[in-house]
């Protein structure tokens, strides 16, 4: 057990999350009308300039699945799901040590109750709080989701 502890000690404080692979993402959402949903994305850096004094840490897409909890009381229908797939460019710019600012654009897809709504501009100004090792805390404000707040892990 206590190699088991060491090996997961050693991993959530390793620097490596700086040059990872992919980021996984898990966040609540709150929606523009007030509804409520879960989310979940994958980010994939494209782009990492070779200069460590950039403000620029990398470039992304971000593929991205929120689904929203509605109620709505028209066609007979009390409550739904809505989903909302979508894939953004990220930016990942470097405030300090700890903290990185996340602009996004892109579109997503609105399929509301057995209907497909068409697409919708992607806006979002986010924050990633770097907790520990590869872990961190990130929070979105934007469209088509108000809010987003979950917890990113750098692979």
């Amino acid at each position: 057990m206590k190699y088991i502890l060491f090996l997961l000690a050693l991993f959530l404080s390793s620097t490596a999350y700086a040059e990872d692979n992919f980021r996984l993402e898990n966040h609540g959402v709150i929606s523009w009308d007030g509804g409520l949903g879960v989310g979940g994305s994958i980010d994939v850096p494209v782009y990492r300039p070779n200069n460590s004094f950039m403000i620029i840490e990398d470039l992304a897409i971000r593929g991205n699945l929120d689904v929203i909890f509605s109620d709505v009381s028209k066609g007979g229908v009390n409550s739904a799901f809505e989903y909302y797939p979508s894939l953004a460019i990220q930016w990942n710019l470097k405030y300090n040590e700890r903290v990185t600012i996340l602009p996004e654009f892109g579109l997503s897809g609105v399929i509301q109750p057995h209907k497909w709504q068409g697409f919708v501009p992607v806006f979002n100004l986010g924050t990633k709080i770097h907790i520990l090792g590869p872990l961190s805390g990130v929070i979105r404000l934007g469209t088509p989701m108000a809010t987003t707040i979950g917890f990113s892990l750098s692979l």
